[in-house]
This record gives structure tokens, C-alpha cells and sequence, in this order.
């Protein structure tokens, strides 16, 4: 190795050491993409109002259950099983800088959805997902509502 970057000269093989010591760097580090693809399973959803007052539950029926899938090719799927049941799937995106990601509904069990743009503010600690939704109008109040997933192994 040594007789080889002598003879590349001193530019080339400043080059081979920088692609080295940074090819390194990006396999230790993941993107949240890359961190966020893979099977989620709903653990709770809340919404609380601006007050910060809980909304009463049932909202959408008791015991919600959800999966949350975003495979690694930029599509997602949703289901929430309750007394209004949610499904919805299309393509996603994720903004590492402000740790957001966005959804672009293609299709939903709730037709005013289909065609919407959804973007979600978000934490991701080991295999816990948490996001929150903007504040959206309700009859009783401005709420904001949030859930949390635990990734299924």
C-alpha cells in the first residue's frame, strides 16, 4: 500500500485518505430516513388543546391499534383500527435539519385526504418513534395531537 501512494504523489493521496476516513464516517452515521424505514406499532395517541388540556377521550373509539409502515423506497402505509377506522398510504420524505417528515397521501379511507400534504415534526430514540401533528380545529378547541410507536422487531 505503501509503494502505491508513493507513487501517486502527495494530491492523490490526500484524496485516498479523506474518501477513506469519510467513507467510514457516513456507514457509522444513518440518516433518519434511514433509521425511520422499517414496521411500526401503535403504542398510544393523544391530542391535547392549546390550553394544555387533554382532549376527552374516546376521540376515535377506545383502545386504538395501529402499523405504521415506511419502507425504504420513499412509500409509506397507515392503519389505525378503531370506531373510525384511518388508512392511508402514498410517499414520504424525511428532512434530517428540522426533523420532520412529510407525507404525500395518495390514497385514504377519508377522500378529502387523498392528494394532501401532511408533515409531521418528530423524535426518534432507539426503537421509539414520536411525532406530533400541527394544530388542527375541532369543535371544542385548537388541538394538537400526538402519537408514539415502538418499532416491531
Amino acid at each position: 500500500m505503501n509503494r502505491i501512494l508513493t507513487g501517486l504523489g502527495p494530491a492523490a493521496t490526500f484524496l485516498v485518505f479523506f474518501a477513506a476516513i469519510h467513507s467510514s464516517d457516513a456507514i457509522g452515521q444513518q440518516t433518519a430516513a434511514t433509521r425511520l424505514a422499517g414496521t411500526w406499532s401503535l403504542v398510544s395517541w393523544y391530542n391535547v388543546s392549546d390550553d394544555g388540556k387533554a382532549m376527552p377521550q374516546p376521540v376515535d373509539g377506545t383502545d386504538p391499534r395501529g402499523i405504521l409502515v415506511f419502507d425504504g423506497h420513499g412509500h409509506f402505509s397507515l392503519v389505525i383500527a378503531t370506531d373510525r377506522p384511518k388508512w392511508k398510504y402514498g410517499a414520504y420524505s424525511v428532512n434530517d435539519n428540522d426533523r420532520t417528515f412529510t407525507l404525500n397521501v395518495e390514497g385514504s379511507l377519508h377522500p378529502n385526504l387523498n392528494g394532501t400534504t401532511q408533515r409531521r415534526s418528530f423524535t426518534l430514540i432507539g426503537d421509539e418513534l414520536k411525532y406530533s401533528t400541527p394544530p388542527f380545529r375541532y369543535p371544542k378547541g385548537t388541538f394538537t395531537g400526538y402519537f408514539v410507536w415502538k418499532r416491531v422487531p
